[in-house]
């Protein structure tokens, strides 16, 4: 029974092990196993980069977003970091900053992780533009008219940086550097400027800096011409004073005369346009001064009278004393003063035959005198006598309201005057010989011609236009004056010369033919005052007045040549009276009460 029952247990037994393998093979089944056997998971994949994140440049302010694009077994995390470090919270695969600030600019990367690993993206460069600024403003200055100035500013910022230069609020053409000059300042120049800084990233004003442009003292370096006269009163026109400092808001005045007009041409040179009444003043330095913001100028120039103020015979000479009636007489041998005499009207014009004096006065009438200052005879006629001239016991009288010559026969006690009428006022007149017969040679100085008239028969003989010779200025040549001299012998008998003060210009005429013809015109080097003509070698002495020296300098001019002569005579008067000796040996200059006689060899 034991057996059995030791059989029965290990059959039961063998039973159980087939059960248990049967149901380990039905679970192994049924958990996916196939044919049997098991398969293991797949291992994770790290992180890769598929799109880096790119360099940007952006101004400040403005937003930037930084994106990766990565691929790898999720999950994936992210990590930017800026110069290698960090960046707290930058953990998605975007990284935005909403306004960028200069701090910002670095170098960008990102660290991409999960489970299998990391990488590290290539770096992405943020590029901020820095908008200008200036650190350095452009500084208000105060120069004078004709300085240099210049204007600069200090900026920073990225490059490149662009300047615009404002005056007032406006652009100023071409100025669009750092700085800004004006090489020559002008009054117009004064105000407020400002500068633009701009960049890419935006603009910049300066503050404004003010330019205050002060006038200079004015001044004078010349007045030209340097010297002037006129008979009677006159109005000289012209005036040129140069220098600098000149303004629209400065005034101009005259110490005599009075001053017409004052016309600026720039800030060097003004015109002046005055009028001199020599029976008021007498013949002088004339100041004229410019008075302006910042200073005062004074200029001068000569004012020298009248015509002629000085005539010679051979024994003495005789002054006018101008505003006066007053004759003064010198002895031509020694240059004393020996008798000085009042006619009690002012006197217009003197002439001398031997040592008779011809007077011509403001009480319309002419009277003669001997030198010392006895009258020895006298005639009136209710005119007004202007120029007069003697020669051979005649007088030749130029009358200027009626347009006529008179002649008076010198050896009656009160001689009659034979008129002829010229058709215009004389100016100047002088007497010489023609083929045998005395003449009165008349200049005109409205219509610049020359008549002739026959002395004693008092037929007009001929006359020459002169015009041409100033034809294009005739109003200067007026206001500048003419002198008539003649020749009564030696080699340039019968011929005139006429004395252009303003056009500078001796013009030589002949009277031996009919009409008389111009011979020559004769530039002058400087501004004439006088001329006196020499009988005996037939030449003419120029005198100029050098004002700025207080010197007078004589020239002598062969007028059928035109050669000129520099004499060494040299004065510390203003001739206002000047004559030269028939034989050609001595000057006669006067000046008021001073008289001079000069070598002239």
């Amino acid at each position: 029974m034991a057996h059995s029952s030791s059989n029965f247990e290990e059959v039961q037994m063998n039973r159980f092990s087939a059960f248990v393998v049967f149901a380990a093979l039905i679970v192994l089944g049924g958990c996916g196993g196939k044919g049997g056997s098991v398969v293991d998971p797949p291992p994770a994949q790290p992180p890769s980069i598929s799109t880096q994140p790119q360099s940007q440049t952006a101004n400040v302010g403005s937003m930037v977003s930084l994106s990766v694009v990565a691929t790898g077994t999720p999950p994936l995390s992210f990590q930017w970091r800026k110069d290698g470090s960090n960046i707290q919270g930058a953990t998605s695969s975007t990284f935005t900053i909403a306004s960028v600030a200069t701090s910002d600019a670095g170098s960008y990367t990102v660290v991409v992780s999960n489970s299998a690993g990391s990488v590290t993206s290539s770096a992405a460069t943020l590029t901020v533009n820095q908008p200008p600024s200036i650190t350095t403003q452009p500084q208000s200055q105060v120069v004078n008219v004709g300085d240099s100035v210049t204007f600069s500013v200090v900026a920073s910022g990225t490059a490149p940086l662009s300047f615009q230069w404002r005056k007032d609020g406006s652009n100023i053409q071409g100025a669009t550097a750092s700085t800004f000059t004006i090489a020559s300042v002008a009054t117009s120049d004064a105000g407020s400027y400002t500068v633009v800084v701009s960049n890419s990233a935006g603009s910049v004003t300066s503050s404004a800096a003010t330019l205050t442009v002060n006038q200079p003292a004015p001044s004078i370096t010349m007045v030209t011409p340097d010297n002037i006269f006129c008979l009677r009163e006159c109005i000289i026109g012209n005036i040129s004073v140069r220098g600098s400092g000149f303004s629209s808001s400065q005034s101009v005045s005259v110490s005599h005369g009075v001053l017409l007009g004052a016309q600026l041409v720039s800030s060097t040179e003004i015109l002046l346009t005055v009028s001199f009444d020599q029976f008021t003043w007498s013949p002088g330095l004339v100041t004229i001064t410019v008075n302006g913001p910042s200073g005062t100028a004074t200029g001068r120039l000569a004012f020298l009278g009248n015509l002629n103020t000085l005539t010679c015979s051979p024994t003495h000479c005789y002054q006018l004393e101008q505003g006066t009636g007053t004759v003064h007489v010198y002895e031509i041998s020694s240059g004393v003063k020996v008798n000085e005499f009042n006619v009690g009207r002012l006197i217009y014009h003197i002439a001398v035959d031997n040592d008779t004096i011809g007077i011509t006065q403001s009480n319309r009438g002419i009277n003669f005198r001997d030198p010392l200052g006895n009258q020895v005879m006298g005639n009136s006629n209710g005119l007004l006598p202007l120029a007069i001239a003697m020669r051979g016991g005649y007088a030749c009288v130029g009358q200027d309201l009626d347009d006529q010559i008179v002649s008076m026969e010198l050896n009656q006690t009160n001689p009659p005057m034979v008129p002829v009428s010229i058709g215009d006022q004389p100016h100047s007149v002088a007497m010489t010989n023609i083929s045998g017969q005395l003449v009165c040679v008349v200049y005109n100085r409205e219509d610049n011609a020359l008549s002739i008239v026959d002395i004693p028969s008092m037929n007009l003989r001929g006359f020459v236009f002169l015009a041409g010779l100033i034809k294009a200025s005739v109003a200067s040549a007026t206001q500048g004056g003419w002198q008539l001299g003649v020749f009564h012998s030696g080699p340039a008998a019968g011929k005139a010369v006429l004395l252009a003060q303003a056009d500078k210009k001796l013009v030589v005429v002949d009277l031996n033919v009919s009409p008389p013809q111009e011979l020559r015109r004769i530039d002058l080097s400087g501004v004439p005052f006088r001329i006196a003509t020499n009988d005996t070698d037939g030449s003419v002495v120029v005198a100029y007045a050098d004002v700025s020296a207080g010197l007078t300098r004589f020239e002598k001019i062969n007028p059928n040549t035109g050669a000129i002569t520099s004499l060494s005579a040299t004065s510390n008067l203003l001739c206002t009276g000047f004559g030269v000796s028939q034989d050609g040996t001595r000057l006669y200059c006067a000046n008021a009460d001073q008289f001079q006689i000069l070598n002239n060899q």
